[in-house]
């Protein structure tokens, strides 16, 4: 019988830390800049908030509108800098550790 030989390429991690701390960091950044475009615009005029009816429609759209797109920033920037070749592994570039063992995207 013939012996048959297998070789074991070793896989590495899918994860660019690199990646996500440039991509943590641009979304600060982003975050930053949506709060002072804010407070310029005069959107966000409260600084202490002790009623939740002296909080402005707009103060609370800014706010919200701002950080959901701070974090597609730093997630579209974690992807670029990772280089990534496609969505699934673009996708598991900006996942923690203990998620990135789940098949959905």
């Amino acid at each position: 019988m013939a012996e048959v030989r297998t070789t074991v390429v070793p896989v590495s991690w899918p994860v660019n830390w690199s990646a996500i701390w440039i991509g943590a960091l641009a979304a600060l950044a982003a975050g930053a800049l949506f709060g002072l475009l804010g407070s310029a615009v005069g959107a966000q005029t409260e600084t202490r908030v002790v009623n939740w009816h002296k909080v402005r429609l707009g103060a609370l759209v800014m706010s919200v509108f701002g950080s959901f797109l701070a974090y597609v920033i730093g997630g579209w920037v974690a992807g670029k800098v990772r280089g990534a070749g496609g969505p699934r592994t673009a996708c598991s570039t900006g996942r923690w550790r203990g998620s990135s063992r789940s098949r959905s995207c």
